[in-house]
C-alpha cells in the first residue's frame, strides 16, 4: 500500500486531530454564532477545537517535523489523515486474515504444546518414582553394609572363641598317647617329656578352675590328670 509521502521517523500527531484543525481553518467564520474566544468549542467530529486554540495548535503542528514535511510538499493534510486511517484499518483486516489463514497452524501449535506438557508431567512421574526407587536401593544398600558389618563381627568373635576353646582344648585334653607314655613307659628322657607334658596340663587346669565355661570340663578331665600324676611320682 502506498501513502503519499513518506514521513522522518520521528513522533507524529494524531491524524484526526490533524484534519480537524484543517477543517476548523477551512470552515467560514459564522457571525450569527457567539464569538469563538467565548470558549465554546466547535464539534469537529474527532477532536473538539475552539478558534481561541488554532493558534497554539498551529505553532505546536509547525514544530513536528511531519506535519512540516508534508506542508512542503503540498499534501492534503484531511485527505493525508484518512488514507492513514484507512491504512490503518487495511493492515489491521490483512493482520486478521493472517490469523485466519494460519488458525489451523495455531491450534495445531497449542495441541503440540499441550502434548508436551502431558510428556513432562509424564516424565516427570517417571523421575520421582525413580527417586523413589533410588531411595529404597540406597536404604537396602545401607542395611547390606549394616549386616555385613555385624557378620564381620560375628566373624571375628567367632574366631576369638575358637582360639579360646582350641587353646582350652588342647590344655586340658589328655591324649592316648600321654596316658601311655606315663604309665608304661619306662623313666628316661622320653619319660620326663611325658611327664613334663602332664605338668603342663595340670597347671593350665588349676588356671582355669574358676572359668564357668570350662568347669565342666575340668570335672572330667582333673581326676584323670589326677590318677596320672600319682602313677609318675610312684616311678620317679
Amino acid at each position: 500500500m502506498t501513502i503519499t509521502a513518506t514521513p522522518p521517523k520521528t513522533t507524529s500527531r494524531p491524524a484526526p486531530e490533524l484534519a480537524a484543525l484543517v477543517e476548523l481553518l477551512r470552515t467560514k467564520p459564522d457571525p450569527n454564532r457567539p464569538d469563538s474566544s467565548s470558549g465554546q468549542a466547535q464539534d469537529t467530529g474527532l477532536a473538539e477545537l475552539t478558534l481561541s486554540d488554532v493558534d497554539a495548535k498551529l505553532d505546536e503542528f509547525q514544530e513536528d517535523e511531519i506535519v512540516g514535511e508534508l506542508l512542503k510538499q503540498g499534501v492534503d493534510l484531511k485527505k493525508h489523515a484518512r488514507q492513514v486511517e484507512q491504512d490503518l484499518r487495511e493492515a489491521e483486516t490483512e493482520h486478521l486474515e493472517r490469523y485466519h489463514q494460519h488458525r489451523g497452524e495455531l491450534q495445531g501449535l497449542e495441541q503440540q504444546i499441550h502434548s508436551c506438557d502431558d510428556i513432562l508431567r509424564h516424565m516427570e512421574h517417571l523421575l520421582t518414582g525413580f527417586q523413589t526407587k533410588l531411595g529404597n536401593i540406597n536404604q537396602e544398600i545401607r542395611d547390606l553394609q549394616d549386616q555385613s558389618l555385624s557378620m564381620n563381627r560375628q566373624w571375628k568373635n567367632r574366631l576369638q572363641v575358637e582360639s579360646r576353646l582350641t587353646k582350652a582344648i588342647d590344655g586340658l585334653a589328655v591324649s592316648p598317647k600321654l596316658i601311655q607314655g606315663i604309665s608304661e613307659a619306662e623313666v628316661g628322657p622320653v619319660y620326663v617329656t611325658h611327664v613334663e607334658e602332664l605338668d603342663r596340663k595340670m597347671r593350665f587346669a588349676r588356671q582355669q578352675a574358676h572359668q564357668p565355661a570350662c568347669m565342666a570340663a575340668l570335672q572330667d578331665v582333673e581326676p584323670e590328670l589326677e590318677r596320672l600324676r600319682l602313677v609318675a611320682s610312684a616311678k620317679i
